[in-house]
């Protein structure tokens, strides 16, 4: 499973591959599940304040940062 982000890129910067998440050697992060991407991000800070889904194959997250 491969976990995309949009962080409010410029429109020329919102292709796919280049918006998946990598780690610190650049290398693309795979996940098992779902939940397993949810509690990564979660362990980076983020919380999910939002689920919706577009289609029947994508589900999307919307995910914020608290303020510190």
């Amino acid at each position: 499973m491969k976990i995309y982000v949009d962080y409010g890129q410029e429109k020329g910067n919102r292709l796919r591959k280049a918006n998946q998440l990598k780690d610190a050697g650049n290398n693309v992060m795979q996940f098992n599940t779902i939940v397993d991407a949810l509690n990564y991000m979660d362990q980076q800070g983020w919380e999910c304040a939002q689920a919706y889904t577009m289609d029947t194959n994508c589900i999307q997250y919307l995910l914020r940062k608290p303020a510190d």
